[in-house]
This record gives structure tokens, sequence and C-alpha cells, in this order.
């Protein structure tokens, strides 16, 4: 599908690998499994990444990148990515499927449902994807690694905060716009 895309060509593409499956909501009853569920999604993730390095190779003039939402998912999952990015709760949802009920606060939560990120949680993620694609500053590169508060500090600065570059503000010149595909992997189509 991505190399469809590139021979037809775009010349942008971000992939976004795989989150963190085992950190949602929607996995909480299965924390036995979490290290089986973390493996799954790091192969899938490595024999993205050994894809994307492939295509790179076949399409040195095109700018592909991986969205690491792995990686920005870890961080923010952790007690310090919580509070550096003013989430109140990242490991539950803000919709309650039994009672049919939405929380008080969407924005203080990360995940809306038990698996899908809150309008702010994909604001955060486009945001993050964008300036992977285009290389910019004043957003940090989530790093895979165990969090702590010192690679929190390195990964993050305060005054780099996500609103630094408003997403609302980025796609709406044509400049911008211009050659940019964005296009998620899903993974039936992981044959690159």
């Amino acid at each position: 599908m991505v190399a469809t895309l590139l021979a037809s060509g775009a010349e942008n593409v971000l992939i976004n690998n795989m989150a963190p499956l085992h950190l949602s909501p929607r996995m909480k009853p299965f924390q036995a499994l979490s290290a089986q569920i973390k493996m799954v999604v790091d192969g899938y993730n490595q024999v993205l990444a050994a894809g994307v390095a492939s295509l790179s190779t076949h399409f040195p003039k095109a700018n592909i990148a991986i969205n690491d939402i792995n990686g920005l998912l870890t961080l923010v999952a952790s007690p310090e990515g919580a509070v550096s990015f003013k989430y109140a709760n990242v490991d539950g949802s803000c919709f309650n499927y039994t009672a049919q009920t939405v929380c008080a606060a969407p924005d203080t939560y990360f995940f809306w449902d038990g698996i899908h990120p809150s309008t702010r949680g994909q604001d955060l993620m486009a945001q993050y994807g964008f300036n992977q694609l285009f290389k910019l500053p004043g957003y940090f590169i989530a790093k895979p690694a165990t969090t702590t508060a010192t690679t929190v500090e390195s990964l993050y600065k305060p005054t780099q905060a996500p609103s630094v570059r408003p997403i609302t503000n980025l796609y709406s010149s044509a400049s911008a716009l211009a050659g940019i595909t964005l296009f998620s992997v899903a993974l039936s189509s992981l044959l690159l």
C-alpha cells in the first residue's frame, strides 16, 4: 500500500507504529498477559521499521517517517509524562460503557474509550507525527527506554509545550498541505 503511494508520487509519508496496547484501559482485565501483548506489539513495530527502511532505499527521494506512537504513549502513560502533559488520568477511559456516561473533564483523560485517545490525545499524536515527519523543533522525540524523571526531563522541556505549534495552524496553508501524505498502516497491511 505504501509502495503504491510512493510510486504514485507521494513525497511525504507518515506511518504510525502500533501503540502500546498493554497500557490501554481495554487491556486492564488482561494484565496477566501484559508482557505477551507488549512482545507482539514490539515485534510488529520491528517488522514495520524494517519494511520502512526497505522502502526508504527504494524511494530515496521520499520523506518516509515512522510516527512513534508507541514511544509517545509510553511516555504519556508514565507518572512523569502524565504530569508533563497535564493528564489527570492516563489509565482510565472518559467514556463509561456500562453507564453510558462521559466524564466531567474529558481533556484531563488521555483515553476516550478503552483504546482510543481523547480529542486532546489525538491532537497530541497528530502534532507529534507532523513534527516527526518534517523534523520540526519545539517538540520532543520519544526514545524507547524505561521512563524516569531524568529521561522525561531530557525528552520534554516545559518551555517546549505540545501547543507550541497548534495543529490547526499547521494545516491551514496550501504550502503545508502540498505533498503531505499522512498514512496510518493498519495491522492487516503489514506487507509493504
